[in-house]
């Protein structure tokens, strides 16, 4: 006994064939249907937008003969995308697809008024395949949504743990949204208040006027305004506000950035203060090892010179030659210039006054270290070392300090 018979599935070429002659009648409806709901993408397109609707056209009859509908398939995900990712609405994106699917409906009833084999299958067939590109729409925006989720809860998470203050007002500036720092910092609710009661009296005019001014007109702002604490005391923030716009450009919502400028200010003040001391430090170290005065034998000293000698610096030197005489009982000093970075007029005088000076407390000076430059420059400048004795090199200046101090023994 042999099975039930198997009937191979109806052929669609016919009915495939008559919907093809009205392509043309098809590819028009589409097109007046998107010209209904998104009129300046058909017009910018021009020409490229009627080829399009004619390959979603074949791509449709193309689905008779594919059990899986691939091709338009990939073709209404790909549009879809397209179209999401462009900002049109689900019920925008709905109401084409219904439209659309109305128009094709309707050749395929025609087709079938006119008796051409299979249509009734043909018909099942193509609202088999138009319920699969309403499945992918639904896919499309449903994976949007799911992305668009996790980056709120991303956001939400970033916010909420920031520890700057992040505030979202609506474009009349009442607040909807603040985050836990914006709350603390200032030390009350502040969701459904106006952003100006926010400020102190004194900023609400500027935030008005110049700050708003500057936020419509180029999208963005940033600069310092003063915020009142539930106690009443002021607190000074940096702002960066900044608009949100929706898809067609239009600002929807003001949002901010504030950084309470107290602990920045105090940290500064920190900083200076620090600054402050260790170069009050580095003045006194280098007050001590610029002049120091180092007795090499029973009445008779010798200060090095090193780098630049200014004002303050030659009146350290005169103080520590002064004394270093007086308390060693010196009768001879050297003061070495070897390593002096140059001899102006001021340094001459200098030279000369702590000779001049030596003299009043009983000492002689030596000056060595002169060098062919140096020289040259006191010659420039006019200097008259007058009676000091002068020594080209530290070494000869001693041996000359050393026979003095002998012969005066």
């Amino acid at each position: 006994m042999s099975g039930p018979e198997r009937r191979d599935p109806p052929s669609l070429e016919a009915f495939v064939a008559a919907l093809r002659a009205r392509k043309p009648q098809i590819v028009e409806g589409w097109l007046e249907v998107c010209r209904r709901y998104f009129p300046a993408a058909v017009e910018g397109a021009g020409d490229a937008f009627r080829a399009s609707l004619d390959a979603d056209v074949e791509a449709n009859l193309a689905a008779f003969e594919d059990p899986e509908a691939k091709a338009i398939g990939g073709r209404a995900r790909g549009w879809y995308t397209a179209a999401v990712d462009r900002g049109l609405s689900a019920e925008v994106l709905l109401a084409t697809a219904a439209e659309s699917r109305e128009v094709i409906l309707d050749a395929a009833l025609a087709v079938h008024a006119e008796g051409v084999p299979f249509a009734s299958h043909g018909i099942r067939r193509l609202m088999a395949v138009q319920s699969e590109i309403g499945m992918i729409l639904d896919e499309v925006y449903r994976g949007r949504a799911e992305r668009a989720e996790a980056a709120a809860r991303v956001f939400e998470s970033v916010t909420y743990h920031s520890p700057d203050c992040i505030g979202v007002a609506r474009m009349d500036g009442i607040v909807v949204y603040a985050n836990p720092a914006f709350e603390e910092l200032l030390g009350y609710p502040i969701v459904g208040r106006d952003l100006v009661e926010l400020t102190l009296p004194a900023d609400r005019e500027y935030l008005t006027q110049e700050v708003k001014r500057r936020l419509l007109e180029t999208g963005s702002w940033s600069g310092l305004l003063r915020y009142a604490h539930a106690d009443g005391s002021p607190i000074e923030a940096h702002v960066t506000a900044f608009l949100v716009r929706d898809e067609q450009g239009n600002p929807t919502a003001r949002c901010a950035i504030l950084r309470d400028m107290a602990p920045l200010r105090r940290a500064e003040e920190e900083r200076r203060k620090l600054q402050e001391e260790v170069i009050a430090a580095q003045r006194a170290a280098l007050q001590e090892l610029s002049t120091p005065l180092v007795p090499i034998a029973q009445g008779v000293v010798v200060m090095p010179l090193v780098g630049a000698i200014d004002a303050a610096r030659a009146d350290r030197m005169l103080g520590a030659l002064l004394e270093g005489i007086v308390g060693q009982s010196a009768r001879l000093a050297i003061l070495d210039v070897t390593a002096v970075k140059g001899v102006d007029a001021q340094v001459a005088e200098a030279l000369l006054g702590a000779a001049r000076a030596a003299r009043l407390v009983g000492a002689e000076v030596v000056l060595t270290g002169i060098q062919p430059a140096v020289a040259q420059s006191i010659v420039e400048i006019g200097a008259d070392l007058g009676t000091i004795a002068t020594m080209s090199t530290l070494g000869e200046g001693i041996r000359y300090a050393l026979g003095r101090a002998r012969a005066r023994g």
